[in-house]
């Protein structure tokens, strides 16, 4: 498999847990707010937490496979800069 598919499927499972923790958050949210609603907390809450596990694991992976990127940009960012002659 080459690498641009690999960095596919990884960003596609990481917008995945993203969601996934999105919207277990949300739900978590609500009952602090006075809404009430019958749902199986606990499996909401397993979701929630494995899902951010998985996230933090694939936004890991997704910096490694990046870091050549993340390294030139850096480098291209913080370059100094020749003074422009001034415009007449």
């Amino acid at each position: 498999m080459d690498k641009l598919k690999i960095q596919y499927i990884i960003n596609m499972l990481l917008a995945l847990s993203f969601l996934l923790v999105m919207v277990t958050g949300v739900l978590k949210f609500m009952p602090m707010n006075g809404i009430k609603i019958d749902l199986p907390w606990r499996t909401i809450t397993q979701i929630h937490d494995w899902s951010g596990m998985v996230m933090g694991l694939l936004a890991i992976i997704h910096i490694a496979t990046h870091w050549r990127w993340i390294i030139v940009m850096t480098a291209r960012f913080f370059r100094r800069r020749e003074p422009s002659e001034p415009s007449q």
